[in-house]
C-alpha cells in the first residue's frame, strides 16, 4: 500500500494470487489477459495506535467503502466487546488519577472515553428503562444521571463512579481482574474523598456528597454481609457531612436528590437502632422543600422517622422508669402509636387521590426461585405488577 514500505501496489486480485501486476488503471494487464474482472486498487485501511501503552494490540481494520447494511456494526457493538479484556490493560492506570499536565491529549481523551463507557453501561444496567429516558425530581436514583452529566465532578466522584461501574462489568462478565481493579479504584476513591473533606473548597460541594453516596452503593454490592458494620459507619459519616452542611443547602437538583436518597437510608438505620435522627427536627423537615412540594414518598418517610422516636422513647421508659411511673408513660406512648397509625391511614388516602387508577395488580408468578420445591410448588406463587417504579417503591416502603 502506498506510503507503507514492503506493501504491494498491485490490484487486489494480483496481490491475492501473488503475481506481478503492471498497475495499469482502471484495469491491470494481468486481469485483461486472463479475462478476469479487475477488483481495482482500493485497500483495507488499518489504523495503528501509536500513543497507547499497549503497542502489541492488533490493528483495527475498516473497509474503504462500506457495504449497505454494514456501516453501523461498529457503532452498534455491545459494550461488553470493548477491548478491556486484553491482559495488558491496566484500569487503575487508565481510570484512576487525572494525568499530569504533560500527558498527551490522546491519553486524556482515551481515558475519559473508556471511563464514560463503563459508567454509561453501569447506568444502563442499574436504572430501569423508564428512568433512563428523562430526569425528573421524582425519579428514583436519578442523581446518578445528574452525576454523569457534571462538567467538573471532582476526582473523588470520578473514581467512585468508575469503581462501581467496573465492579458491575466484572460481575456481569465474570472477570475477576475487573473486580480486583474495581477494589483498587474503591481504595483510591476513599483516599480522594478524604482529601476533598479536608479541602475547604470541596468539603461542602454536592459532588463530594455524591462521591460518599456512590461509595455506599459499592459497599452494598461488593463488600457483603460481613462488612455491614463498615456500611453503617460509612452511613454515619455521610450523615455527619449532611448535618454540617445545614438544612438550607439542598435546593439544587443534585443536592436535593442526594438528600432525599439519604433520608430513606437514615429512616431504616434509625428504626434498626431505635434512635431518632437529626433530620426529624423542624428545619430539616421543611427547608429542603422550600421551593418545591414534598412528594408522597418523602411524607411517608417523615412518618417512618416517627417510628424511631417512639421506639427510642419506649427503650427509655423500660430502662429508667419505675413500675408506677412507667404506667402513665406507656399509656401516653400507646396514644402516640394510635395517632401515628391514623396518620399512616391519612397518608394512604392522600396517595389514592394523587395517583388515580389501580396501584398494582396480582398475577401468577412465572419466575423460578432456587428455594422452590417440586412437591409444595413455588414459595412466592403470586407476583405483583405496578404502573411505574415510583408507585412500586412508595408502596413497598409503606
Amino acid at each position: 500500500m502506498g506510503g507503507i514500505p514492503g506493501k504491494s501496489k498491485g490490484c487486489n486480485l494480483c496481490r491475492k494470487r501473488k503475481i506481478a501486476c503492471d498497475q495499469v488503471r482502471p484495469e491491470c494487464g494481468q486481469c485483461l489477459k486472463y479475462e478476469r474482472p479487475c477488483p481495482g486498487y482500493n485497500r483495507e485501511r488499518k489504523f495503528l495506535n501509536q500513543y497507547g501503552d499497549n503497542q502489541d494490540a492488533k490493528a483495527i481494520p475498516t473497509t474503504a467503502t462500506a457495504e449497505p447494511g454494514k456501516a453501523s456494526k461498529v457503532s452498534d457493538r455491545k459494550f461488553e466487546n470493548i477491548s478491556w479484556r486484553n491482559e495488558n490493560l491496566s484500569l487503575s492506570r487508565r481510570y484512576g488519577k487525572v494525568p499530569e499536565p504533560e500527558s498527551s491529549l490522546y491519553e486524556i481523551s482515551a481515558r475519559y472515553t473508556f471511563r464514560n463507557q463503563f459508567i454509561g453501561k453501569f447506568i444502563d444496567v442499574y436504572l430501569p428503562n423508564s428512568e433512563k429516558a428523562v430526569i425528573t425530581s421524582r425519579s428514583p436514583l436519578s442523581w446518578l444521571q445528574l452525576c454523569w452529566s457534571l462538567s467538573d465532578p471532582g476526582e473523588a466522584l470520578q473514581c467512585a463512579m468508575t469503581a462501581v461501574s467496573v465492579a458491575k462489568a466484572g460481575r456481569i462478565h465474570r472477570d475477576p481482574r475487573l473486580v480486583l481493579e474495581a477494589h483498587a479504584l474503591y481504595g483510591t476513591a476513599l483516599l480522594e474523598l478524604r482529601k476533598a473533606l479536608w479541602d475547604k473548597s470541596m468539603m461542602h460541594r454536592d459532588e463530594t456528597l455524591a462521591a460518599a453516596t456512590t461509595l455506599s452503593i459499592y459497599e452494598i454490592h461488593e463488600c457483603g454481609s460481613e462488612s455491614l458494620g463498615g456500611w453503617f459507619s460509612h452511613g454515619d459519616g455521610t450523615a455527619r457531612m449532611i448535618q454540617l452542611r445545614g438544612s438550607s443547602c439542598y435546593t439544587s437538583p443534585l443536592g436535593h436528590q442526594l438528600f432525599e436518597e439519604f433520608r430513606y437510608r437514615a429512616m431504616i438505620q434509625s428504626i434498626q437502632r431505635r434512635r431518632s435522627s437529626f433530620i426529624q427536627q423542624p428545619d430539616w423537615l421543611n427547608d429542603p422543600w422550600e421551593i418545591q412540594r414534598k412528594p408522597a414518598l418523602q411524607l411517608l418517610i417523615d412518618l417512618g422517622l416517627e417510628i424511631s422516636r417512639i421506639l427510642e422513647q419506649g427503650e427509655f421508659i423500660s430502662k429508667t422508669q419505675t413500675s408506677a411511673q412507667a404506667l402513665k408513660e406507656r399509656l401516653d406512648l400507646l396514644g402516640s402509636c394510635r395517632a401515628l397509625d391514623q396518620r399512616f391511614k391519612t397518608w394512604y388516602d392522600l396517595m389514592l387521590r394523587e395517583t388515580p387508577g389501580p396501584h398494582y395488580r396480582s398475577q401468577f408468578s412465572t419466575m423460578g426461585s432456587p428455594i422452590d420445591d417440586s412437591e409444595h410448588g413455588k414459595v412466592f406463587p403470586v407476583a405483583f405488577q405496578y404502573p411505574n417504579l415510583r408507585v412500586a417503591g412508595t408502596l413497598m416502603v409503606y
